[in-house]
């Protein structure tokens, strides 16, 4: 009969050592998963030609202002998807549709009454007011347009920051009250409706900070309600507000939240600042950024990442960060999410991706070619598609990073 060897001490410290290692080789793994850098690069979109605002054809060509050689009145920031690309001019009332590809010139211009539009572009009238925030549908069924009236009373030019100064002596784009217009863009871009704060028809939203479309005629609005009164002669930031609403009717509302944000001797110790929210699929969710700061000096003592499965649910801290240059910029379909570091220099741009229970797992790179200063700014959608826009040769460029 067959007898089984005892296990020695030599025995046992041998396999206790292969069991070692194999752990030690699972968590090194888990953790190259972690700190793998993908290297995207960057695909041109479309390209348009920028000019100075005294040249001829506005309507076709991006208008360009400088103070110093410092430009302004740059387009607001495109809405994209596979088929086409809007970008709004509030300096001169109107919208620019290109089609996919690096064409000089839009396809058609949306535009209002005083609108200043090209000779040989089509026009397509449109009740804009002033447009602002954009945003499109994946299947370009739905363009969404902020829209507010310019105050055009007389201003000192020499007052005024240089972003905020107008195209002309005597009218100026005011961040104020707006709604936003629903275009059905197979349809010539008809006007649908006329969205405000509780759907079609109501009252306008106090001040527009982002809109995000998405199929089935949902948008998401993030905006500020109404500015609480002074206390003790000051005046609390306005509540940072995530609506969304489907062809006109509203689905949710996801406000501020106190319970679980701090503690009591945090709350009276720091200041207490509400960055972003951001939804889910159809507003099924949404991620939350808080950010604790000193108040003396408004350096950051920790930004707070949390998930609310839906407006009354109770909050879920999935993440804290001390790293002030880690920000929240998305969520994830999957209710993960996605921080943004960046380089001081302007250089590059790191995407760092996490689960719905907050864990570490992977990063995206971008790294900007050439002239550092010619790119303008970088954002991310709900699906996770990265975007640059960039001031270069005469022209105003959207990339893409694949």
């Amino acid at each position: 009969m067959h007898q089984s060897k005892p296990i020695t001490a030599s025995r046992f410290s041998r396999f206790a050592r292969r069991i070692l290692a194999l752990s030690l080789t699972g968590l090194v793994l888990s953790g190259c998963a972690r700190f793998r850098i993908e290297e995207l690069e960057p695909r041109v979109l479309f390209s348009a030609p920028v000019v100075r605002a005294e040249a001829s054809n506005p309507g076709e060509a991006i208008h360009l202002q400088e103070s110093g050689r410092v430009p302004f009145n740059l387009p607001v920031r495109p809405a994209v998807n596979a088929s086409s690309a809007y970008i709004a001019d509030p300096a001169r009332n109107l919208v620019r549709v290109f089609n996919s590809g690096t064409t000089d010139v839009p396809e058609s211009l949306l535009t209002g009454p005083g609108a200043q539009a090209g000779e040989e572009t089509p026009r397509i009238a449109v009740k804009l007011g002033v447009p602002g925030w954009i945003a499109v549908d994946e299947d370009d069924e739905t363009l969404y347009v902020q829209s507010f009236e310019r105050d055009t009373s007389p201003v000192n030019r020499s007052e005024q920051p240089i972003e905020n100064r107008p195209s002309n002596q005597t009218s100026i784009i005011r961040q104020m009250a707006s709604t936003v217009l629903v275009l059905d863009v197979e349809d010539s871009f008809r006007t649908v409706g006329n969205l405000g704060v509780d759907g079609f028809d109501t009252a306008p939203f106090p001040e527009i900070l982002r809109l995000i479309a998405e199929e089935d005629g949902v948008l998401h609005v993030l905006y500020r309600g109404a500015a609480p009164a002074k206390q003790r002669g000051v005046t609390a930031p306005a509540p940072l507000i995530l609506a969304s609403y489907r062809r006109g009717e509203l689905l949710s509302r996801y406000a501020e939240f106190e319970a679980g944000v701090a503690t009591a001797e945090e709350l009276r110790q720091y200041l207490v600042e509400w960055e972003n929210i951001v939804p889910g699929p159809g507003g099924a969710f949404a991620i939350y950024s808080v950010a604790l700061r000193q108040k003396s000096s408004y350096d950051l003592i920790s930004r707070r990442i949390f998930h609310r499965s839906g407006p009354e649910a109770a909050p879920v801290e999935l993440l804290r960060i001390d790293d002030p240059a880690d920000y929240f910029i998305s969520s994830r379909p999957d209710g993960g999410f996605y921080l943004m570091n960046a380089e001081e220099d302007g250089s590059r741009i790191l995407y760092k991706t996490f689960s719905p229970q907050g864990e570490y797992l992977n990063n995206r790179l971008i790294i900007f070619p050439g002239l550092r200063a010619s790119w303008r700014e970088s954002f991310l959608g709900l699906d996770g598609r990265i975007f640059s826009s960039r001031l270069y040769l005469g022209k105003f460029e959207l990339y893409e990073w694949n």
